[in-house]
């Protein structure tokens, strides 16, 4: 057997196995993290999944019967029909189902008495305050 001299220095060494702790360190840190997920996607039980945000419709805060009332503000009294398309017009995403949607609106309108009346069938205008 042949007897071959390593002409690398201590502090080479020192070096070469700093680098390597290192990326061990680094690739044990990324392991944990997958093992911790695989634990999660195991709990939930199912390994691949996409979570989306939850949607929020118009400005934090305002509800729907908060635009209807700018809406009235701007035009005056509509009709539930000609409600739906100007909410809409303003960023109101609604269900998506024009039916649903409706009901949603009518029930707004005739839910809130001291904010919306009836001025005709399924017309409705805000209330004004009386005077005195």
């Amino acid at each position: 057997m042949t007897e071959s001299r390593v002409s690398i220095s201590l502090d080479e060494i020192d070096q070469k196995i700093t680098a390597l702790r290192t990326k061990a360190k680094s690739l044990t840190d990324e392991a944990d993290r997958l093992e911790a997920l695989k634990a999660l996607a195991m709990e939930v039980g199912k390994p691949e999944q996409n979570i989306e945000p939850p949607i929020t419709y118009g400005k934090p805060g305002e509800y729907t019967a908060d635009r209807i009332e700018r809406i009235l503000r701007q035009h005056g009294p509509l009709h539930v029909d000609q409600i739906v398309p100007l909410l809409i017009a303003s960023g109101w995403a609604g269900s998506g189902d024009v039916r649903k949607d409706y009901k949603n609106i009518f029930s707004n309108l005739s839910t809130k008495p001291k904010r919306f009346r009836s001025v005709d069938k399924g017309t409705f205008d805000l209330v004004t305050e009386k005077k005195t």
